[in-house]
C-alpha cells in the first residue's frame, strides 16, 4: 500500500498534531498487518473480542486518521487506538 498525504479538506477536520504524524502513523500502520491488535482502552471489537487480527490500513471516513481493518469484523479504529498484543 502507498502513503496518500490528506487532502487540504481533510486537514481542516484534523488537530494539527496529527497531521504532523500523519505518515508515521501510516508507517506503524503497515507494521501491524497480519499482527493481533488490542484497543488502548481494553474496551472490545465489535466481534466482542478483546484481540482482532490487523488485515489491512485504510483512512477512517469519520475521523480521516489512518485505521486498521480486521479478519474478525468490519470494523475501522484509527491506529492510536491500537497496539500490538
Amino acid at each position: 500500500m502507498k502513503y496518500i498525504p490528506l487532502t487540504e479538506e481533510q486537514k481542516a477536520k484534523v488537530n494539527p498534531y496529527h497531521i504532523i504524524t500523519d505518515r508515521d502513523t501510516f508507517d506503524e500502520a503497515i507494521l501491524m498487518i497480519g499482527k493481533k491488535v488490542v484497543k488502548l482502552s481494553n474496551r472490545p471489537f465489535k466481534s466482542e473480542l478483546k484481540v482482532n487480527t490487523a488485515t489491512g490500513v485504510v483512512r477512517n471516513p469519520n475521523t480521516h486518521l489512518w485505521a486498521l481493518t480486521f479478519v474478525e469484523d468490519e470494523s475501522v479504529v484509527d491506529v492510536k487506538q491500537l497496539r500490538i498484543e
